[in-house]
């Protein structure tokens, strides 16, 4: 079998492995389960930014053992980084007027983009961005045949109330950098099925293949001790807990759950029950709950844990009564499928690709009928039979998602792809 040479544009990974979120653990995971290929010659490229690029030169320091040849000098980037993050820390009109001046500029030049390597564009035959777009540059290429992947439409799909209009900006530059002859890879039949709806990319240029939770990091842990540990961690009370893991976005609905703890709590029916809410914690996060628990009571319910390390992610969702996802929109949903590869019973919501990662393994409900979650929160509360139940469908079901699987169908991909039969 012919090896294929494959840049891997991991933009969205960083240099911090402490502060990764489910798009740069994934990102990641696929560039390492690729590099163990013989069928692939991997090289690893920034082309997001030159915050990504200098990110990237710097994770790969880290590895030395990691092929590099794809990447630019980073120096301007390391340049840059460096600059904001001091003038960031400064108080004084001048460094925020040099910061804006800094940020402005290196505006301007990702809009061209940081390049890739030309040593490395000769011998290439795919680019694979994990997000970033197509690089124009790479136009010029014509042997190297580009694949993009496509996380989700929450963009295109959501008014300004959702989505700010930075982000939409950002999402659609990716969307415009794709032509008919290029390729996706789209990480579920529903994003498959909004990409084309809603751009008109042809449907026989899409392959889907899903994503899967390390299981190195989510698995069941029985470790009561380790669990107790996560737990005064991030000072979680005792007793029992739902668990949500999910940014304030609008459109991942957490005021929804966070209003049927306050009913369960008005209706003397939560019992010692808590909320945690897991994710980056500012005073956004404050607001946010004094806005939507009036009462002092049903606030007293509801933890912030703040970030998360992926080290102590496992025994968070392990020593958790039931993982509850109402988010609205979501284009592969990873956050459940940790939940189950742990063990742990899910209730989510039944709307986009929701129901196509969890199946019949959690308890799928409108995300919006506020009476059927409180139901269904109490009913896990009192129910050890149906939360075992629950759990032995979720980790069933989690096993069919696996990186190896993911891996395989990806390289699969590459040679379709290069065969010109995608």
């Amino acid at each position: 079998m012919e090896n294929l040479n494959v840049i891997l544009d991991i933009s969205p990974v960083g240099d911090n492995p402490a502060t990764r979120t489910g798009l740069a653990r994934v990102s990641w995971n696929l560039a390492m389960g690729l590099r163990g290929r013989a069928d692939v010659e991997l090289s690893y490229a920034a082309t997001g930014s030159l915050w990504a690029l200098a990110s990237i030169a710097n994770l790969l320091d880290q590895h030395p053992e990691l092929p590099r040849g794809a990447l630019p000098s980073p120096a301007l980037a390391r340049w840059v980084m460096r600059r904001q993050v001091s003038l960031g820390a400064s108080r004084s009109l001048a460094a925020r007027i040099s910061a804006a001046a800094l940020s402005a500029a290196s505006s301007a030049i990702n809009a061209v983009r940081p390049r890739i390597a030309a040593k490395a564009l000769l011998h290439a035959d795919i680019f694979h961005s994990t997000y970033a777009g197509i690089p124009r540059s790479l136009r010029r290429q014509r042997h190297i045949k580009p694949i993009l992947t496509i996380h989700d439409l929450t963009p295109v799909l959501f008014g300004n109330d959702l989505i700010t209009p930075h982000n939409r900006d950002v999402f659609q530059r990716i969307l415009d950098s794709l032509r008919p002859e290029d390729y996706v890879h789209a990480v579920s039949e529903h994003t498959k099925s909004d990409l084309v709806r809603l751009t008109g990319f042809p449907a026989d240029r899409v392959a889907v293949i899903h994503w899967a939770a390390s299981p190195d990091t989510f698995h069941p842990q029985g470790d009561q001790a380790a669990i107790a540990a996560t737990r005064a961690k991030y000072q979680i009370p005792d007793g029992p807990y739902l668990l949500s893991l999910a940014t304030l976005a609008p459109h991942k609905n957490m005021a929804h759950l966070v209003r049927c703890i306050e009913r369960l709590e008005r209706a003397g029916a939560a019992g010692d029950l808590r909320l945690v809410l897991a994710g980056r914690r500012d005073y956004k996060y404050a607001r946010f709950i004094e806005d939507i628990a009036r009462s002092e009571s049903a606030r007293n319910r509801i933890h912030l844990t703040g970030y998360v390390d992926d080290g102590d992610l496992g025994a968070l969702y392990s020593g958790a009564l039931a993982f509850a996802f109402p988010s609205l929109y979501e284009g592969f949903g990873l956050p459940p499928l940790e939940a189950m590869q742990c063990g742990t019973p899910v209730i989510c919501s039944n709307a986009s690709s929701l129901p196509e990662v969890v199946g019949d393994a959690g308890i799928l409900l409108d995300p919006s009928d506020q009476d059927a979650w409180c139901e269904a929160i109490v009913a896990l509360l009192q129910n050890e039979n149906r939360r075992a139940s629950l759990a032995a469908a979720g980790l069933v079901r989690a096993a069919g998602f696996t990186w190896a699987k993911t891996v395989e169908q990806t390289a699969a991909l590459y040679r379709q792809v290069h065969a010109g039969q995608g």
